[in-house]
């Protein structure tokens, strides 16, 4: 790959309700800041399934057509806890799937769903052979056992356990061993039970949604490791049928790495929400903070896809937005053009 060209797989935009101006004002200024792909908020106070009846719509589709971009993203946040609720999981699939239908309405291309919190993945008892357990035993006991088979081997052959068998987490993954601190009781394993559960369900419907309207199901990634999240759409989702939003400065300011996180997601990966981040901080101007931007354009760059991974400039700081984001999209644009130096 040239990384001195603009690369066809990438288009850039913005996300409306970040400027701060009402949507149809936005849409109109979306030609201005030069933008091939648009994100708006599919659950707000003025694009709203249940506000917009079939001129409304009819509009809204005219004027994203209008604006110039080839791509259209709706945001689905039914707010609380989300999918991993299972008392109000019908009320927020309903919610959910009347912005798919919008979404089909609009010409969109995606919707993205903020899942809620992903719990780490399930317990996995670990059997020790009888024979490596005995031979580990004979040179220093069931410390000696924990130290080569780890915390979470159950030793069931020989008839003594080690730590408590809570599985080996994946590498990045939020999990850890309630011998040494983790969501150990019995309590807390329900609780993410029920929630893994509940996410199971949703991101069954996700695709549900997704066959009946034709539009592409993804969700936020950013707000849990991605290990975690990942274990979960694997889970229910070997095919990859959903996406993710891969939000880099949402990780970077949890101290993850966002390369390594893009890694784990890469296959997954359908759009890209931008903002930066201090490592372990708050939000800042593009390009002063510690999201390597320049990096992620190459990987994404090079992702095998059918389709263009939309680059959404956002912000949430107190500042003038419509600056912010303009120069953002600029910035990212040159970026494309020769992501290295």
């Amino acid at each position: 790959m040239n990384l001195l060209t603009p690369h066809a797989g990438l288009c850039i935009g913005v996300w409306l309700d970040d400027l701060r101006l009402p949507v149809r004002d936005a849409l109109k200024r979306a030609p201005v800041f030069g933008c091939e792909a648009l994100g708006i908020n599919g659950l707000g106070a003025e694009v709203n399934p249940r506000n917009l009846g079939v001129t409304g719509r009819r509009e809204l589709a005219h004027l994203y057509h209008a604006s110039g971009a080839r791509a259209l993203t709706l945001k689905a946040d039914v707010g609380g806890r989300r999918l991993a609720d299972a008392k109000s999981l019908d009320a927020s699939l309903t919610r959910i799937r009347e912005t798919f239908d919008l979404a089909r309405d609009l010409g969109a291309r995606q919707v993205v769903v903020a899942l809620g919190f992903v719990p780490p993945p399930p317990p996995v008892e670990q059997e020790i052979p009888a024979e490596a357990a005995r031979a580990a035993m004979d040179a220093g006991g069931p410390a000696n056992v924990t130290r080569i088979w780890g915390s979470a081997a159950a030793v069931r052959s020989t008839g003594f356990f080690s730590a408590p068998a809570t599985g080996t987490p994946p590498k990045g993954s939020s999990a850890v061993p309630a011998s040494l601190g983790g969501r150990g009781s019995k309590q807390n394993n329900e609780e993410d039970r029920r929630a893994r559960a509940a996410l199971a369900e949703g991101a069954r419907a996700l695709m549900a949604f997704s066959a009946q309207t034709g539009v592409r199901p993804a969700v936020v990634a950013g707000t849990e490791p991605s290990a975690d999240l990942g274990a979960l759409l694997n889970e229910t989702d070997p095919g990859g049928m959903i996406e993710v939003d891969f939000q880099p400065g949402a990780f970077v300011a949890r101290g993850f790495g966002a390369l390594e996180t893009l890694t784990e997601l890469a296959h997954r990966v359908g759009l890209a929400t931008l903002a930066d981040h201090y490592r372990g901080g708050a939000e800042t101007a593009f390009g002063h903070g510690d999201v390597p931007f320049g990096e992620l354009i190459v990987v994404c760059s090079a992702l095998p896809r059918a389709e263009s991974i939309a680059l959404l400039a956002a912000s949430s700081r107190e500042c003038d937005r419509l600056k912010t984001l303009s120069d953002t999209v600029h910035a990212l644009k040159k970026l494309r053009q020769r992501p290295v130096s």
